[in-house]
C-alpha cells in the first residue's frame, strides 16, 4: 500500500489491517512494504522493508505466504501512470516468486489506458481474493472483465480503527483548544479548481464561530502537503486552530469522533466520522469522496457547487436533522464495520483458518 509517506488515510488503513491481523490471523507475522521502513517498525511494530528496493521486496516476497495488497485507491491512473504499474508489478513479482495475492479493500479506478486495463485484469484475475471498498469498484472490475475470483463488496478497514480518544485530548490542549468545547472540524487539501471551496470553508468557519457556538479545528491530513491549505483556511476566523504535528491516525480518528460536524475533502475524514456517528459533508474532489459519502448516507458536495451559502446552508441542515437522526447514523457505522469485518473473514478463509 502507501505506506511510510506521512497520508493519515492510508496510515489508518495500515494501522486498522494490522489490528485485524491481530485479531483474525493472531499467528501471521506482518512484513509492510514502505517508503520510511524504520518509522513503520517504529510505530507498528512490525517487520517493513524500503518498497523502493527490488532487492529487498524480491527478498520479503520470497520469505512470504501470502501477499496483501491494500486498500485504497492503488490502482487507478487519475493522477499518475506510474503508481498502477508499481502495484502491478508487485503483483507480478509475487506471482513470479510463487506466492498467492489478495486484494484488500481497494478503490478500484479510473483506468483509462488501454495497457494498464490489460495488466489489471491478468494480473487480478490470478489473486486468491478480491475485496473491493465501494460499488463503483465491482462495475469497474466488471469492465475489465475479471470474472473470478468474483470480487466482493467489504468497506474499508479503516472504519475498525480504534480510537485514541486521550491522545485526541492532549493533541487538542496542546494546541490551545478545549477538548470539551463543541467544534466544527475541517479537513481540506490543494486541488485544482479548489479555490473557492477553500473560501467556502473559511467562511463556514467564520459562520459557525459566531452563529453556531462551534470552535473550528482544521486538521492537515497529509504533512507537509496540507499545511499551508490548512493555515489559510484558519487565517482570520476567531478563534480557529490548526492541528500542527504528526499524529498516528487513532488520534486523528479520536479529534474527529469528538466532533460535532465534520466537513472534508480527505475520504478518511469522512470515515472517521461515519466510524464515530458523527454528522458530517463531504466536499467530492474524486469520485471516492462522493461513494463513500452516499452509502454512509452523509451529505456530499460537487466542487463546482460549493458556495459560501450553498456550505452553510448544507451544515445547517445537517446539524438541524442530526438532532433526530443519531440512531441512524449509529446503525449505517454498524453497517459499515460488519462490512469491513467481512475483509478479514475472507483473508481467514483463503489462509484456511475458517
Amino acid at each position: 500500500g502507501y505506506y511510510g509517506f506521512g497520508n493519515t488515510g492510508d496510515e489508518a488503513v495500515l494501522a486498522a489491517m494490522l489490528q485485524g491481523l491481530a485479531t483474525h490471523l493472531p499467528e501471521a507475522k506482518p512484513c509492510v512494504l514502505s517508503a520510511d521502513p524504520a518509522e513503520t517498525r517504529k510505530i507498528y511494530g512490525v517487520d517493513a522493508v524500503q518498497r523502493w528496493s527490488l532487492g529487498e521486496v524480491w527478498k520479503a516476497l520470497g520469505q512470504s505466504d501470502l501477499v496483501v495488497q491494500g486498500g485504497g485507491g492503488l490502482i487507478q491512473d487519475a493522477t499518475s501512470r506510474l503508481s498502477p504499474l508499481y502495484y502491478l508489478g508487485v503483483l507480478r513479482l509475487a506471482r513470479l516468486r510463487g506466492r498467492p495475492t489478495f486484494v484488500f479493500a481497494q478503490g478500484l479506478g479510473p483506468l483509462r489506458s488501454r495497457i494498464l486495463r490489460r495488466l489489471t485484469r491478468t494480473e487480478l484475475e490470478r489473486a486468491a481474493a478480491i475485496t473491493v471498498r465501494d460499488e463503483q469498484s465491482v462495475r469497474e472490475l466488471e469492465a475489465l472483465g475479471v470474472r473470478s475470483p468474483s470480487p466482493v463488496l467489504v468497506a474499508d478497514p479503516a472504519l475498525l480503527l480504534e480510537p485514541d480518544l486521550c491522545g485526541a485530548e492532549k493533541a487538542l490542549a496542546g494546541a490551545g483548544v478545549d477538548p470539551k468545547a463543541p467544534r466544527l472540524v475541517l479537513v481540506v487539501r490543494e486541488w485544482p479548481g479548489a479555490e473557492g471551496v477553500l473560501i467556502a470553508c473559511r467562511e463556514l468557519a467564520i459562520h459557525a464561530a459566531c452563529q453556531l457556538g462551534l470552535l473550528t479545528v482544521v486538521l492537515p491530513f497529509q504533512q507537509p502537503g496540507d499545511l499551508a491549505v490548512s493555515s489559510r483556511v484558519a487565517e482570520g476566523v476567531p478563534g480557529a486552530k490548526v492541528l500542527m504535528g504528526n499524529y498516528p491516525p487513532t488520534v486523528v480518528a479520536g479529534c474527529i469522533c469528538g466532533a460535532d460536524l465534520v466537513v472534508a475533502m480527505r475520504l478518511h475524514a469522512l470515515i472517521f466520522a461515519a466510524a464515530g456517528a458523527v454528522p458530517a459533508i463531504g466536499l467530492a474532489y474524486d469520485p471516492k469522496v462522493e461513494n463513500f459519502a452516499r452509502r454512509a448516507a452523509q451529505t456530499v458536495l460537487q466542487l463546482s457547487d460549493c458556495s459560501p451559502e450553498t456550505l452553510i446552508s448544507a451544515a445547517t441542515d445537517v446539524l438541524r436533522r442530526h438532532q433526530h437522526q443519531g440512531v441512524i447514523l449509529q446503525s449505517i457505522r454498524d453497517r459499515l464495520r460488519s462490512d469491513a469485518r467481512r475483509t478479514f473473514e475472507i483473508l481467514a478463509e483463503v489462509c484456511g483458518l475458517r
